[in-house]
């Protein structure tokens, strides 16, 4: 089963790329794949939509960021905003595929230290089951 919504930033009359995210589940893990950029024209939307997938009734999810172009501040809030909720519930989100710069990104803010990154989604998947 896979969703997709894929919507342009609202900007200030300038072509803005568009944000996307895709939804898919591998056993009982959800996996959220997000294309673009995510910027504060479309964080609040990206955010919403990341939230009503693991809202379905997925604990475990996986953030795949293969094909994000771009992050700014307001990504990183929703990060935040997803881990604490996740936390709550006693589950993790698993960030896989990132880009050298979104790596560079975390590093620069710490992100790296606050969630578990891996290369790819067969390495995720495979260290989750290990949890199980």
């Amino acid at each position: 089963m896979k969703n997709e919504e894929s919507f342009s930033s609202l900007g200030t009359g300038k072509a803005s790329p568009s944000c996307s995210v895709t939804s898919s589940l591998s056993g009982k893990i959800k996996i959220v794949s997000l294309k673009g950029e995510i910027d504060l024209d479309c964080a609040s939307r990206v955010y919403s939509l990341i939230l009503a997938e693991i809202d379905n009734g997925e604990l475990r999810f996986l953030l795949d960021l293969k094909e994000l172009d771009f992050m700014d501040s307001s990504g990183l809030q929703i990060l935040l905003r997803l881990k604490e909720k996740q936390n709550k519930l006693k589950n993790e989100i698993l960030i896989v595929n990132p880009s050298n710069h979104i790596v560079k990104l975390f590093q620069l803010t710490g992100f790296d230290k606050l969630f578990r990154i891996f290369n790819d989604t067969a390495e995720a998947l495979s260290w989750l089951e290990d949890q199980a």
